[in-house]
């Protein structure tokens, strides 16, 4: 997957789909922002035309490479995104605050 982003705001939800699919992902720094993905262990970063010729050059010439960046994102950082787990964050979070404001009116 290559995502040549410029400009943008919030996570790309495409590349974490791409991550848990098992496509490797070239993408811009401003592409990846809000995922903690590390440049050459989870997915290649590319910001000019010469990086992207680089980086889909490694992708098809370096053996193995490939299946390296998929399963470091899929083991890595899927798990972060994990709906239960991000349910229950957010079920957390929101006991929290029942909590903070039950104080307050006391």
């Amino acid at each position: 997957m290559i995502v040549p982003l410029r400009i943008g705001s919030g996570i790309r939800a495409k590349i974490l789909e791409a991550f848990s699919y098992g496509i490797p992902v070239i993408s811009s720094s401003i592409g990846i922002e809000g995922i903690p993905a590390i440049n050459g262990r989870h997915y290649l970063k590319a910001d000019t035309s010469r990086d992207y010729i680089f980086a889909i050059n490694e992708l098809f010439n370096k053996v193995g490479f490939p299946d390296y960046l998929t399963k470091n994102a899929r083991t890595e950082i899927i798990p972060s995104y994990d709906l239960d787990r991000c349910g229950d964050i957010r079920l957390s979070l929101y006991r929290s605050m029942e909590m903070e404001s039950k104080q307050i009116e006391v």
